[in-house]
């Protein structure tokens, strides 16, 4: 099988509530059960971006060729060990993403793409947009090893994305219909330690930011419903419940709050981080640690706990200590899924929506079934036993068997691509019944659950922008006046977790159900 070259850089996470993504130099999101995972990589050689095949899956998991790899199409070329990360959705006939990434220029860009249902690959909706710019964001001011993480949020909310400036402090874009890309404001003054971001949302008002704050511990930002930042850390307790308004000086550990667990194989300098929340609104973060383990730290009736690791079958050692990983999963059925390199080829670790975590599987380069797709354990094979021997002369006489076969298959694979070509056709003729709702001019998208994605529609190229304009206007979520502040984790202000779901959070009898 076709060996995957380690991935490097920091890294982050992303995306919305339906189709979330994570990464650096690696992201994932997840569109619904028709398509699955989407996964790109930055190839570490090229600069290039690497894709899944968009239309096709095997057994439910992405297929991710690396002999031939499928490339992103971009004109801006990536910054070789930048960060990228996607969002995107199931449009009733197709996956549609949204890539950004760090540019060789240093700016910020995005691009729109749709899946080519007959080839597998993406192919671009209109231009590429330098969103850095058009929010006014100077290239000088984002760090030249910036993080980069997105959010989607919906119709109106729109994008939010997540990066690092000069300072090393984590800032915010963000889209809507209403307003193009824009400065949001600062996520927290507090300096990070390293560039690997990790986001997720349960609602708009309800925004997960993660981060390195030092080699003891890891800040969370959340965007509350009072339209503030507020801020804290994990295992240590930061003092005076800051928000991001708190002056940088003024951001300190609790020296009386004793913490009641450290961070394993925690030095501060991961390259990944990713965070998923589940059904029971229990958020949980996980990073690769310096022993080259997964490891997860989930908030449990409002208190940070540690999770035991798994078994090697279900997280296997990665490839490198500190090692990129894109974390994606679906908030109704609490499934998670979790990439990585592991034993040189990039694998998958599952949680399905009982909270067990399954067996990982390297992540299939064909589009056949094969033994790579099958159950990771970390062992590498001595050699053909004798019973294997004796098969390959079987195997050998069944050859023109599976010749035919394999032709038979892609006869049907076409047979059903022209079957889903004609349906799609239809299925213009007679579009989705939306009720009330009208759809824009502009062509519409959709979210793997049905709601509407925002369209992408500036009046006139980003470069053409009055500046002036642009400058003038307000961050959407300072526009309303802000109630008084309140505690970080006070569950009336959060409304996340009703109070009949809180014995479903963590069962007694198992850490490893919600």
């Amino acid at each position: 099988m076709t060996r995957i070259l380690s991935i490097g850089a920091a890294a982050l996470a992303a995306s919305s509530v339906i189709s979330t993504a994570s990464a650096t130099s690696i992201y994932a999101f997840y569109t619904g059960t028709d398509r699955g995972v989407q996964l790109g990589m930055q190839d570490p050689n090229s600069g290039d971006i690497w894709v899944n095949d968009c239309a096709a899956m095997n057994n439910g998991n992405p297929l991710f060729p690396t002999d031939v790899p499928i490339v992103l199409p971009v004109s801006t070329p990536v910054k070789m060990g930048g960060s990228i990360a996607a969002t995107g959705w199931w449009d009733s006939q197709k996956v549609v993403t949204s890539v950004f990434w760090h540019s060789v220029n240093g700016t910020i860009v995005n691009a729109i793409y749709n899946c080519d249902n007959e080839s597998g690959t993406f192919v671009r909706m209109g231009p590429e947009y330098v969103i850095s710019e058009t929010a006014n964001v100077k290239n000088s001011s984002i760090h030249e090893n910036t993080g980069l993480a997105v959010e989607l949020l919906g119709s109106t909310a729109g994008y939010r994305v997540f990066y690092h400036d000069n300072n090393s402090q984590v800032q915010e874009l963000f889209y809507t219909q209403k307003t193009n890309w824009n400065y949001g404001g600062i996520v927290s003054q507090d300096p990070v330690a390293s560039f690997a971001l990790g986001t997720a949302h349960s609602s708009t008002d309800n925004i997960t930011v993660a981060f390195p704050r030092s080699d003891k511990d890891i800040e969370v930002s959340r965007f509350n419903s009072d339209k503030t930042w507020h801020i804290s850390t994990f295992p240590e307790s930061l003092e005076n419940s800051p928000t991001n308004k708190t002056d940088t000086s003024k951001i300190e550990i609790d020296p009386k709050a004793e913490a009641n667990f450290t961070l394993p194989a925690w030095d501060g300098a991961p390259s990944g981080m990713g965070v998923a929340i589940d059904s029971t609104f229990t958020r949980s973060v996980f990073y690769i640690g310096t022993d080259r383990l997964l490891h997860e730290v989930s908030n449990i009736n409002f208190q940070w706990k540690l999770y035991p690791n798994q078994t090697s079958e279900a997280w296997p050692e990665a490839d490198e200590a500190n090692a990129d990983l894109a974390v994606t999963y679906n908030f109704q059925s609490s499934e998670a899924w979790i990439y990585y390199v592991s034993g040189g080829s990039l694998v998958q670790a599952y949680r399905g929506t009982s909270g067990d975590w399954s067996s990982a599987v390297v992540v299939s380069v064909n589009s056949i079934d094969d033994k790579t797709t099958s159950n990771v354990d970390g062992k590498k094979s001595s050699g053909l036993s004798t019973g294997a021997k004796a098969g390959v002369g079987v195997a050998v006489s069944i050859g023109v068997l599976a010749i035919a076969g394999l032709g038979l298959f892609f006869f049907l694979r076409r047979r059903r691509q022209r079957a889903a070509a004609a349906a799609a056709a239809a299925d213009k003729e007679h579009p989705i019944n939306l009720g009330d709702y009208q759809a824009p001019p502009e062509q519409a998208h959709y979210m793997a659950d049905g709601s509407l994605a925002p369209p992408y529609s500036p009046q006139v190229p980003y470069d053409a922008h009055d500046p002036h304009k642009m400058a003038a206007m307000t961050p959407v979520h300072m526009l309303a006046t802000p109630p008084p502040p309140v505690e970080l984790e006070q569950p009336p202000m959060i409304h996340e977790l009703p109070p009949e779901n809180y014995s479903y959070e963590l069962p007694a009898e198992s850490f490893e159900h919600r």
